[in-house]
């Protein structure tokens, strides 16, 4: 058993595979993290250079968000990204979080300029929005 489907049974990590269309190729991933604490969870996501700017994290992030709001303890959903990632931070932007903080980071890829953009949306400004 994978160490994801070990953790997801445990309740320890919530991974996801991102598929194309017809359900061949996997082009990325998204999971709900609750590594921030009580309350509140985190969102990541990834997308595979050829399956850019097709809308994949939007989708991935939108569907998350909805289920983790879907929770009775979740408070507050969380997105972090690199600062020099601008179409990352376009995903949380565009489903309504806001820019919480930016917080000195390590640099884990080449474009990364080691600032983290925290975007949150909490329960009641996702109730505003629906």
């Amino acid at each position: 058993m994978s160490n994801s489907i070990e953790a997801f049974d445990r309740g320890d990590n919530f991974d996801y595979g991102l598929w194309n269309d017809a359900e061949t190729r996997l082009v990325g991933g998204a999971g709900l993290h609750p590594r921030l604490g009580l309350g509140r969870l985190e969102i990541g996501y990834w997308v595979g250079a050829g399956w850019l700017r097709r809308g994949f994290a939007s989708s991935a992030a939108r569907a998350l968000t909805r289920t983790a709001f879907e929770l009775p303890e979740i408070e507050e959903v969380h997105i972090r990204c690199d600062e020099a990632n601008i179409a990352s931070a376009r995903v949380p932007r565009t489903l309504g979080f806001q820019l919480m903080r930016i917080v000195d980071d390590e640099v884990s890829a080449p474009a990364e300029v080691g600032r983290s953009m925290d975007w949150v949306l909490s329960v009641s400004d996702q109730q505003r929005e629906n």
